[in-house]
């Protein structure tokens, strides 16, 4: 995150879960922070599904980032 801040240059963590204190990682350099868990369930449930998740999450990105680049 220090070196893409350093250029100038956008961060996205994709991450499991996001958690209550996450200013740490914005003062750090990171951009944007996004979960792949969709839903809130215990591992036991989210490990089956979380490869759909995680294509899900970054589909969503991918559209994003495409749209507002144009």
């Amino acid at each position: 995150a220090r070196r893409t801040r350093k250029f100038n240059v956008p961060l996205i963590a994709v991450v499991g879960d996001i958690g209550d204190n996450i200013e740490g990682a914005y003062d750090e350099g990171v951009t944007g922070i996004f979960s792949i868990n969709r839903v809130a369930v215990p591992f036991k449930e989210a490990k089956p599904r979380a490869k759909a998740d995680l294509a899900l999450t970054m589909d969503n990105l991918m559209r994003f980032i495409k749209r507002i680049s144009k």
